[in-house]
């Protein structure tokens, strides 16, 4: 089981575009009824419609936009997102369980902070692994260094129990003395 995310900005533009054609169909229409001069003129507007040729550049132009238009919706809603949470394994009672990249960041960021002389750290989850970065003032022997953050944070991988291997990358970064 792995989450999704909704395509919810393709839902978005599709609904405004249709919600704006209908409130500007159904504004003429009502103005039509009670005698006022309509936002949009049908005569007007189908006179100049009925005078445009399929070679005409506008035409041309209007016919490219709505065709990229509906090729991106249609990628948009048929191509699969980036998983915003990742399966954890399945446990005796047949649960099925999903940890979110975001409390993954957070725990494997801690994980890397509780490691002696690390001022702070940061960490990116992407499909090749956990990339961790570790802000410390020591001038230590980095490669080590280095070594004890990746086994930390994969001590911590393994508690979780992901159903996906994630290796870990550190990179240690030295803070700047405050002066």
């Amino acid at each position: 089981m792995i989450r999704r995310p909704r395509r919810s900005i393709a839902a978005a533009l599709a609904a405004l575009i249709l919600l704006g054609v209908c409130a500007l169909l159904a504004t003429s229409t009502i103005q039509l009824l009670t005698g006022y001069p309509p936002v949009l003129g049908y005569r007007q507007l189908f006179g100049t419609l009925h005078g445009l040729h399929w070679a005409d550049a506008t035409v041309l132009i209007a016919g490219c936009a709505a065709a990229v238009l509906g090729i991106v919706l249609l990628l948009a809603a048929f191509l699969p997102g980036a998983p915003n949470a990742l399966p954890l394994r399945d446990n005796e009672s047949g649960l099925r369980a999903c940890a979110s990249k975001r409390s993954l960041r957070t725990t494997l960021r801690t994980a890397a902070s509780g490691v002696a002389g690390v001022e702070r750290a940061k960490a990116r989850c992407t499909r090749k692994g956990a990339h961790i970065t570790a802000y410390t003032t020591h001038t230590e022997d980095s490669a080590s260094f280095a070594e004890e953050i990746g086994a930390a944070v994969q001590r911590r991988i393994e508690q979780l129990e992901l159903v996906t291997r994630h290796p870990v990358r550190v990179r240690i970064r030295q803070l700047r003395s405050k002066r």
